[in-house]
């Protein structure tokens, strides 16, 4: 049972954090039959401004829709790292884009593991925008927080129209480079 999972997706208005949010948030609550909830922080109309998405899963009820101490932090960019790294459990995970997040002075409680999201979506399906389409696959793939296959028929349901095959391939590209990832490491998350 889990009592209470909190998730930061955390970056740059652009990178598709508000989609992946609500995508992550219907899988587990419409597919995998538990309590989800999704809250946003973002400058609208700004690319490249601070965005957030945070996810809160439960098996039980949730009193309060706001990530207080995040068991997962997927950090796109060096900002959301930097603001974001030091509010994740020592037990919990951080996910980063490897190409764009540097360690570099910062040494958060929690391990870090690294995966090129923004070069994996501009080479599997052309646009950098489905970068936080591959987090959500490797996030599947490496905490078992979802299903891939819920991900999958959410982004089947919620997924902007005509985006459908290019969300669904970049989930794919995520799980596979996070079970690389695990193979070669041997890590887990």
């Amino acid at each position: 049972m889990i009592e209470r999972y909190e998730i930061r997706l955390a970056g740059e208005g652009g990178q598709g954090l508000i989609l992946s949010g609500l995508l992550l948030a219907a899988a587990v609550a419409v597919f995998d039959e538990r309590n989800a909830v999704q809250t946003q922080s973002y400058t609208p109309l700004v690319r490249g401004a601070p965005s957030r998405s945070e996810i809160v899963i439960s098996d039980g009820e949730i009193d309060f829709p706001e990530v207080v101490s995040a068991d997962l932090l997927v950090a796109l960019s060096q900002g959301a790292f930097r603001d974001f790294s030091s509010q994740v459990k020592a037990e919990g995970r951080i996910l980063v884009d490897s190409d764009l997040v540097s360690l570099d002075g910062v040494q958060p409680q929690a391990p870090v593991l690294g995966l090129p999201f923004t070069r994996l979506a501009r080479e599997a399906v052309g646009k950098s925008l489905a970068a936080s389409t591959v987090a959500l696959g490797a996030l599947a793939e490496l905490t078992g927080i979802v299903r891939l296959s819920s991900l999958e028929e959410a982004v089947r349901m919620r997924a902007p129209q005509g985006t459908e095959e290019l969300n669904l391939r970049a989930l794919q590209v995520g799980a596979e480079a996070a079970r690389e990832l695990a193979a070669d490491h041997r890590v887990s998350i």
